[in-house]
């Protein structure tokens, strides 16, 4: 067989492996309707080491770019690494020596609890923001609006910081709005009512990266008129990849600075999620939004992405 003969073929094994890999996916939602949501969080980058909690299996594991995230799951960040994850539009970075879970990550409620450690939360969407709850020990806060925040516990005091827009904090005695370039330490002794310490912002290596990332381009514009904000993952699209019309599917996307023999569902691994049954992870920074949602077909000698209608 000619190399021009098998190359066709070969794209064509792919394509049903793909489409078994979906089908796979459907019969276990269909399995559990009412476990499942059509919010899903993923990590997006680790660096140093950082592990996940998975509670169907009662363990930590390392945790890699991409894997899933949903309600149950912790992550926690060892002395000197970082790790930032997305919710659709939502944005969570954790620094070294952090431990946050998920208490509920559905369609109505991004709930998280911030054990210990350092949490920066940025929401890009007025409609998400209603739907943000950070957790710190006995304290809850929800971003008033569009921001960027920061909460951090330790020895018992939590910390809330609103960089950007507006935070309500509640404790069991106490409501207190926190708003942009202020900064909140709260705490109780014993069973008096809760200490409130109004602080400078913090300046620190952390705020210094949060900060970084807040400056850096965010190109959403273009994706953002094909596809979702709420598709978690849709932000590296543009990064990492061109947009292009096809006379039949609409606009469809590829990716660039591929190995030659890249295609779809090769590059990464399949896990085991007892909510989703057979999951992909892919290594690619761009491999989550591409995995999850729409699908792939082979067009002008390469494969492109078919997201499907805008939701």
């Amino acid at each position: 067989m000619t190399p021009a003969a098998a190359s066709p073929i070969r794209a064509f094994v792919v394509w049903v492996l793909c489409l078994l890999g979906a089908v796979l996916l459907a019969d276990a939602a269909i399995a559990q309707p009412d476990e499942l949501s059509g919010r899903v969080g993923r990590i997006a980058d680790v660096q140093g080491k950082a592990w996940i909690h998975d509670d169907e299996q009662g363990r930590w594991v390392e945790a890699w770019r991409n894997a899933a995230l949903t309600a149950g799951d912790r992550l926690s960040v060892e002395r000197g690494g970082r790790l930032q994850a997305g919710i659709g539009s939502t944005e969570l970075r954790l620094d070294g020596d952090t431990e946050v879970e998920f208490e509920r990550l559905d369609d109505e409620r991004i709930s998280v609890r911030v054990h210990s450690g350092r949490l920066a939360v940025r929401v890009r969407s007025r409609e998400v923001a209603r739907e943000v709850e950070i957790l710190a020990g006995a304290v809850r806060g929800w971003p008033d609006r569009v921001g960027h925040y920061r909460v951090e516990r330790e020895d018992g005091v939590s910390s809330w910081t609103a960089w950007r827009g507006s935070l309500r904090v509640d404790t069991r005695d106490q409501r207190i709005t926190v708003e942009a370039g202020r900064s909140v330490d709260l705490y109780r002794e014993g069973r008096d009512a809760t200490v409130v310490t109004w602080g400078a912002v913090a300046q620190d290596a952390f705020s210094d990266w949060v900060a970084r990332d807040e400056d850096r381009d965010d190109r959403r514009a273009e994706s953002s008129r094909y596809v979702s904000p709420e598709m978690t993952g849709a932000d590296e699209l543009d990064r990492h990849g061109r947009w292009e019309r096809h006379p039949e599917w609409g606009m469809v996307w590829y990716p660039l600075s591929i190995a030659a023999d890249w295609a779809p569902y090769r590059h990464g691994r399949w896990i085991w999620r007892v909510r989703w049954g057979w999951t992909w992870v892919d290594d690619a920074p761009w491999g989550f939004a591409s995995s999850h949602y729409g699908r792939w077909a082979h067009w002008r000698g390469r494969w492109v992405w078919v997201p499907g209608s805008y939701v």
